[in-house]
């Protein structure tokens, strides 16, 4: 009896055994199976969306006296300009539902090199072709301000207590000057910081930084072989990036001795660079972005030391013509591929690395929609000049001679 339970019991043990080696196999399969199915599944791949194109303004041509060239925006984003190098008119915009609140006819034209810009949310300055500096009032577009320099083409550098026309720097709110001594014939102007420190290039690629008020003098050489293109100041004065014609970027520690704080990118070649180095600054984020050719990189400075931290880095599909930076970490770029002759705008999101907006045109399709009738005035139709509004919704651009805006998803 004892030896027939036994057997009983190991005979029921086995079919125990027997059944879970059973259920595992069929679920070993079954998992296979859904892998192999998961694999042959087709994935699924995110279309970036179309942007739609809207005309706000169709300007003249380049014979006009309003001609299209320039947006800038307040530094809150709520309002923008938009004007051109030796135009006469100036609009001014509110930025949400991008409405034209005034428009501003000045006396004469403006610099062919042009630094019309906001200095504050409810200002903004010009500077004529004969050196005459004015300061205007937003949002009604009442002059408030004028001095004249010495009668030159030369551009004028502005902010909200300085305004920089070839060798002097007026106070504008006191009247105080001071004359910049010339650096030489291979120098010239770059502008003037926040905190109205002059700054000059040269071709030999170094760099002036000369404040008159404070006395401080400085002279540094930069990470490039070329002359410098671009720069940025931090708002707490204590950093300056500078970008070279060759692509070089570097960031350095302002002061008595300027450091360098950390290298951005090395330079290419002026040759190349030349074309296609553009560049997008959030100096209240400390962050910008700059360009070579067909690739984009973008940076955060760290305020503490100072060092760049490289945040997106992409090859696009063809050369970069201009580059846009936003604070809600979306940037667009402006493409043009020669050998198809295709435009394109596109919008990325930086933290998905993947483009979610894009907007592709034929050459002659954008020329017959944005740009004068007249082919003796026809400019160069690309997509330029891109701003974003505060939000991210909202990019602005010039193609031809028509101001754009695009909705952004």
């Amino acid at each position: 009896m004892r030896l027939m339970k036994r057997r009983l019991a190991i005979g029921l043990m086995g079919v125990i055994i027997g059944s879970a080696m059973l259920l595992s196999g069929c679920r070993l399969a079954q998992s296979a199976a859904n892998t192999q199915a998961e694999a042959a599944a087709p994935v699924a791949v995110q279309v970036p969306k179309t942007l739609g194109l809207r005309i706000v303004k169709r300007y003249g041509d380049w014979a006009q006296t309003n001609s299209l060239s320039r947006i800038r925006f307040s530094p809150d984003r709520s309002r923008f300009l938009a004007t051109g190098r030796d135009s006469s008119v100036i609009d001014i915009y509110r930025t949400k539902g991008t409405e034209r609140i005034a428009t501003v006819h000045l006396e004469r034209r403006q610099s062919l090199e042009i630094k019309t810009d906001f200095i504050s949310n409810d200002q903004f300055y010009t500077n004529l072709d004969n050196a005459r500096f004015q300061v205007y009032r937003v949002p009604d577009g009442t002059k408030i301000f004028q001095h004249q320099f010495e009668d030159n083409p030369r551009p004028i550098f502005a902010n909200r207590q300085v305004a920089l026309n070839e060798e002097t720097l007026l106070y504008w709110q006191s009247g105080q000057t001071y004359t910049i001594p010339w650096a030489g014939p291979t120098t010239g102007f770059l502008g003037v910081t926040q905190d109205n420190a002059v700054l000059t290039e040269d071709m030999n690629a170094w760099v002036r930084e000369e404040n008159p008020a404070t006395g401080r003098k400085v002279d540094w050489k930069t990470t490039g072989k070329s002359r410098v293109r671009h720069f940025m100041s931090t708002p707490d004065h204590r950093y300056l990036v500078t970008v070279n014609f060759d692509g070089a970027c570097a960031v350095w520690r302002r002061g008595d001795k300027p450091a360098l704080a950390g290298r951005c990118a090395e330079g290419i070649g002026e040759e190349d660079a030349v074309e296609g180095n553009v560049f997008s600054a959030l100096p209240d984020q400390y962050q910008f972005a700059t360009t070579v050719v067909n690739r984009v990189r973008a940076y955060r400075i760290d305020p503490a030391t100072g060092a760049p931290h490289q945040f997106f880095d992409q090859d696009m599909t063809a050369r970069v013509w201009s580059v846009a930076l936003n604070a809600n970490g979306r940037l667009a770029v402006s493409l043009f591929d020669e050998g198809t002759q295709r435009v394109s705008l596109e919008v990325w999101d930086i933290a998905g690395r993947r483009p979610i907006a894009r907007y592709v045109s034929d050459w002659d399709d954008l020329v017959r929609q944005t740009d004068d009738p007249n082919p003796d005035f026809r400019s160069s139709v690309i997509f330029r000049e891109l701003g974003f509004s505060a939000d991210g919704k909202l990019l602005l651009a010039i193609a031809g001679q028509s101001l754009l805006a695009f909705d952004v998803p």
